[in-house]
C-alpha cells in the first residue's frame, strides 16, 4: 500500500474502509517519507499509514542507526518504542549472521523525533560489548539526519603501557548550520 508518501508491505494486509484501520501481518515493513523503515511481525495503522502500532519492531533510521523494541508506536511522525535498544553499529556479520554490536544504548522508553532530529531515552544504559558501563536517567543525541547538533561523541578507548586503560570523552559544539 502507498499513501501520502508512506508505504506498507506485508504478507497479509487487511484494510477496513469503514473504520480506516489497516492491519498488516507477517514480515511487515512500513517506510515513511523520510526513509526510516519499521519492520515487525504485525501492525495496526491508520489508513493514511502515518500513525500506528507495530509489535516486535526494528526501526532502521535513514542514517543506518537501528532501534529494536518489544513494541512501538508512531503518532504525528514521532516514534515511541518500549524496552528498546539503539546501536549505529552493524548487528550482523559479513555472512548475515546476528552479532553483538560493539556498543549500544538500552532504555525503558525511546522517542525518535525526526522534526527535532533527536533520539530521547528514559532510564538509559550505555553498554560496551554487552556490559553496562553507564546508567543515565535521561539521555538524548542527534539522530544522524541533518548533520546533528551539539553533544557527546562516541567515546574513544585505548590502552598503553604507561597509563593503562584510557577513555576519552569528546564533546562536539555546533556553532551554526
Amino acid at each position: 500500500m502507498r499513501r501520502q508518501g508512506n508505504r506498507l508491505r506485508a504478507d497479509k494486509v487487511i484494510w477496513n474502509r469503514k473504520t480506516g484501520e489497516v492491519r498488516a501481518e507477517g514480515r511487515v515493513a512500513a517506510v515513511n517519507p523520510g526513509g526510516d523503515t519499521a519492520y515487525g511481525d504485525s501492525a495496526v495503522l491508520t489508513d493514511s499509514l502515518k500513525d500506528g502500532v507495530i509489535a516486535n519492531i526494528l526501526l532502521v533510521l535513514s542514517d543506518g542507526g537501528r532501534l529494536a523494541a518489544v513494541s512501538g508506536t508512531r503518532k504525528d511522525g514521532i516514534d515511541t518504542l518500549n524496552h528498546a535498544a539503539y546501536s549505529p553499529c552493524a548487528v550482523t556479520d559479513s555472512k548475515g549472521c546476528p552479532k553483538q554490536p560493539l556498543w549500544e544504548i538500552t532504555a525503558v522508553k525511546v522517542v525518535h523525533n525526526p522534526t527535532k532530529k533527536r533520539v530521547y531515552y528514559d532510564n538509559a544504559t550505555i553498554k560496551l560489548l554487552g556490559a553496562p558501563i553507564l546508567w543515565l536517567p535521561k539521555l538524548s543525541h542527534p539522530d544522524g539526519s541533518g548533520g546533528g547538533g551539539s553533544g557527546f561523541l562516541v567515546p574513544h578507548f585505548r590502552f598503553n603501557h604507561v597509563n593503562g586503560a584510557e577513555v576519552e570523552l569528546r564533546y562536539y559544539i555546533k556553532y551554526s548550520d
